[in-house]
């Protein structure tokens, strides 16, 4: 049975203090809010949104190693809420890494060695999280709009680049710094925006960030929005006894509550001008002094005109008196009522809350001619009607039919009527219709009388009562409030279901997931080079327009859109990098409204990471891969021999496979170099990811010496044992199109962009000893001069096989 119903909620908002000094509090369901965040990211994409490629290293001096990061390109910043700890509330903010290359260096023995390369793209990359400490990290609303959170005070920084939770810190760590040294623009975070409305008075200022648990849910929740209005101050923060605001009432799938405070609403409908309108209306030629308090209408008093009646004829229906017919005439008098006077119409307005008083008094006259039917006789017969009004009356919020209006409580009005100055016919003609006092007759012109009475100032009773009801009737609704003055912009709307007044003003509604009229699908689609991507829109739009462009300032080709949104993608050689972004647009030709989609366009259908890394014995590494597609990936070592390792699922919640070397080498064996093969089922596609096992000690060290003849087009490469030069080394380089060396050990590159390491082995033969090293080389050298420094050695003396001892 549901326990958090409205019904509870209500009967706790009327007795507790549900709003805590807060301007406005809004909760929004968690999972529905993080859907939003995604569509508000896709929706502001551009070259603006994106932080300058980033390059630094960080030092592990735990480990004696260092990371390299070179044009670490970082995607916009996606939010969500992860948690759901009122007093404990945090988001996590994730930053996917989509480009940029790592190189891992370790130092050993007074010596640098890379020890890993790894080059980056969208479709498997580390991950930048941190955690927003929403107690510490202020919210800002700017003057445009914008709701904003600083990351400055953000903690728990970790990238997912390294196999470690210590290197993972350190590199998290790294970003934390940046962060705090960021100019604003680029360490503020936009949210999304608040829709200004036309009011002053309930403008958002700055707003604070909480989470809760769903009581009746455990892993589900909503976010807690506390806002404080310009002018305002903030309110106290809720604490583990507050409610759960999003009620749980079966069939029902509430997913946002809004509470206002009534004193902040009625500051926004600014009911002293309406108010005063309507006073213009029940007495147009009326004129009003006017009161004003910082702008803002306070009071209006009448100084003339006059609420009016007109007047009416009076004819009765012929009554019989014994052998004749009487009939009765007449006319009654317009009736005036002033608007000014010693209590004029007066209207009053004091923190927000308007009132209308007014005491006045007029008469009318009566004249009733009575004659007998036929006969050219006549009585007249005289009256006058006084009329007092007397009204007092308070405006407040009430709540009517599931929505809130603003109405007239406290309403007094006192409408009441004397008639006097009856004048006798017989008085003023003596003699004339002898049955004047006849006592039948008397009963007749009492009734003669009573109906005079009904057709004249009880009319104008009812009359005066009706049109003063009717006048001064305000019904505002603060839906548009609603709709309008704090509405976040996460490419949605709150879409209110009821309106209730328990104390304060409640709105339980629904989290609209659409964007507006209708959106792309699918949202952020990765789409191969030179293949094509149907997209569609949701609800479905009659009369389209496609279109796509490229972000970034990209010279290259976006690709093309035909008229029923079929994508074709641009090949892979019109662009450079790794991927492209486009945006496609579909556009409603009646409306002009449109929505959007970001494409990533990938120039690979899969990839791999690292590209070479080095295993010690016993030890493993983490190997990660990622496709464009759905087909299974097969796992394998190219042609294992019987030092190989062995590959299993890794055990990290975030990992794929894991490598593991074997415990030890065979009697003079240095090196296992196994090919981790990793192929698509379907398309045969594969990547190697080479494991460099490192199972014995290298006797061999292999280092840069100087440049070649051209500076950055070769290196050359001494291996030295025991800090002297080896002879007649043999040579060897992985992979295939990484390069050439000579005997002599000159190094020269080849120009093939698409490998990214060298992998050279020295071998050599002493008295019947194999004595092994090698050197990974990040290519092209030119773009590693600092990785490239560390590499090197100053010469060593030349040795022959007779000076090794």
């Amino acid at each position: 049975m549901s326990a958090n119903t409205i019904e509870s909620l209500l009967e706790w908002m009327k007795t507790a203090d549900p709003m805590m000094g807060w301007d406005c509090i809004a909760a929004l369901s968690r999972d529905k809010a993080n859907r939003i965040l995604q569509q508000e990211y896709v929706a502001r994409f551009d070259t603006a949104s994106y932080l300058p490629p980033i390059s630094g290293v960080v030092d592990e001096t735990r480990t004696s190693s260092r990371q390299y990061l070179h044009d670490f390109r970082l995607d916009v910043p996606r939010l969500s809420f992860e948690n759901a700890d009122v007093e404990n509330s945090a988001a996590r903010l994730t930053m996917s890494v989509v480009g940029g290359t790592q190189l891992s260096m370790e130092h050993v023995l007074d010596a640098w060695y890379v020890s890993r390369v790894s080059e980056i793209d969208p479709l498997q990359g580390p991950q930048l999280h941190l955690d927003l400490k929403l107690d510490r990290v202020p919210g800002i609303v700017d003057e445009e709009g914008r709701v904003m959170l600083d990351l400055k005070d953000s903690d728990n920084f970790s990238l997912t680049y390294a196999d470690t939770e210590y290197g993972r810190s350190l590199g998290g760590d790294f970003f934390r710094q940046l962060f705090n040294t960021l100019p604003d623009e680029q360490r503020i975070f936009t949210l999304g925006a608040i829709q200004r409305g036309d009011s002053s008075v309930l403008r958002p200022q700055s707003f604070k960030l909480r989470t809760q648990q769903n009581p009746a849910q455990a892993a589900d929740g909503a976010i807690l929005i506390l806002i404080r209005m310009a002018g305002g101050s903030e309110g106290d923060v809720p604490g583990t006894d507050y409610r759960y605001l999003i009620p749980d009432d079966e069939q029902e799938a509430f997913s946002a509550t809004v509470m206002l405070p009534k004193d902040h609403v009625w500051k926004q409908l600014d009911l002293g001008v309406d108010l005063l309108a309507c006073l213009r209306s029940l007495v147009p030629l009326a004129n009003f002094e006017l009161t004003h308090t910082d702008g803002k209408l306070t009071g209006a008093v009448a100084t003339s005109g006059q609420m009016w009646f007109s007047g009416t004829e009076i004819s009765l229906q012929p009554i019989q008196f014994d052998d004749f017919w009487i009939k009765v005439d007449g006319a009654a008098t317009d009736l005036e009522l002033p608007a000014d006077g010693s209590s004029p119409l007066t209207l009053s307005v004091q923190d927000g809350r308007p009132s209308v008083t007014w005491a006045t008094s007029g008469y009318k006259y009566v004249s009733t001619f009575i004659y007998v039917v036929g006969s050219n006789e006549e009585r007249p017969l005289y009256q006058r009607t006084d009329y007092s009004v007397s009204l007092s009356a308070r405006y407040d919020l009430k709540g009517e039919a599931g929505d809130i209006k603003c109405a007239p409580v406290d309403w007094k009005l006192d409408v009441t009527s004397q008639v006097t100055d009856l004048e006798s016919p017989s008085a003023e003609h003596p003699g004339a219709f002898e049955f004047w006092d006849d006592p039948a007759w008397a009963i007749k012109l009492l009734w003669i009388t009573a109906e005079i009475a009904r057709l004249t100032w009880l009319d104008i009773e009812e009359q005066i009562q009706a049109e003063l009801e009717r006048s001064l009737q305000v019904s505002n609704s603060i839906t548009p409030f609603i709709d309008e003055s704090i509405k976040l912009n996460f490419g949605h709307a709150i879409e209110v279901d009821q309106f209730q007044l328990p104390n304060d003003v409640v709105a339980f509604g629904r989290i609209n997931p659409k964007r507006s009229q209708f959106g792309i699908s699918p949202l952020q689609p990765l789409v191969l080079a030179g293949t094509t991507q149907q997209f569609s829109v949701q609800p479905a739009v009659d009369k389209l327009q496609w279109s796509v462009q490229s972000l970034e300032g990209d010279t290259a080709s976006p690709g093309t859109i035909d008229a029923n949104g079929l994508y074709r993608a641009p090949p892979a050689i019109a662009f450079e990098g790794r991927f492209l972004r486009v945006r496609v647009q579909a556009t409603e030709v009646a409306s002009g409204y449109h929505s959007v989609a970001l494409v990533t366009v990938l120039a690979n259908r899969l990839t791999v990471n690292p590209l070479i890394v080095v295993c010690e014995a016993g030890g493993h590494v983490e190997l990660n891969a990622g496709q464009w597609g759905i087909a299974p990936l097969q796992w394998s070592i190219r042609n294992p021999g019987p030092q190989s390792g062995r590959l299993q699922p890794s055990e990290r919640p975030d990992g794929d496979h894991a490598y593991w070397a074997a415990d030890k080498a065979q009697p003079g064996q240095t090196y296992v170099l196994d090919e981790v093969e990793v192929r698509n089922s379907l398309t045969g596609v594969n990547r190697i990811i080479y494991v460099l096992a490192r199972l014995g000690l290298p006797g061999l060290l292999v280092s840069i010496v100087e440049d070649g003849p051209a500076p950055g087009a070769a290196v050359q490469l001494q291996a030295t044992a025991q800090g002297q030069v080896a002879e007649n080394v043999m040579w060897q380089v992985v992979p295939p199109g990484a390069g050439s060396i000579s005997p002599e050990g000159l190094f020269t590159p080849e120009n093939d962009a698409s490998v990214r390491f060298a992998l050279i082995f020295a071998k050599v033969e002493i008295f019947g000893f194999v004595l092994e090293g090698h050197i990974i080389l990040p290519l092209p050298l030119t773009r590693y001069p600092d990785e490239v420094q560390r590499l090197r050695k100053a010469p060593a003396r030349r040795i022959s096989g007779e000076d090794v001892d």
